[in-house]
């Protein structure tokens, strides 16, 4: 259960991506504005939602062999 001290915390990451990578991003983003109305996103906005979502899953689900495999084959280091 959080406490109102860690619910106030803030906590950076460093994010490295290839140029390539954060181009197509940003295609994704152009090519789907016309289904998000008035909402106009960065890559690095895009990129705190899900991570968010991500943390949420890891929540709920717990942290097991199945969430660690499907983090791995996520960023294609595991191919089973």
């Amino acid at each position: 259960m959080e406490t109102a001290s860690q619910e106030n915390e803030e906590v950076y990451l460093d994010l490295r991506m290839k140029e390539s990578k954060i181009r197509r991003s940003e295609v994704l983003l152009y090519d789907q504005s016309d289904y998000m109305r008035d909402i106009r996103m960065t890559v690095e906005e895009m990129l705190a939602i899900i991570y968010l979502e991500f943390m949420q899953q890891i929540k709920k689900e717990g942290n097991n062999e199945k969430v660690m495999k499907a983090i791995l084959k996520g960023i294609g280091l595991y191919n089973r």
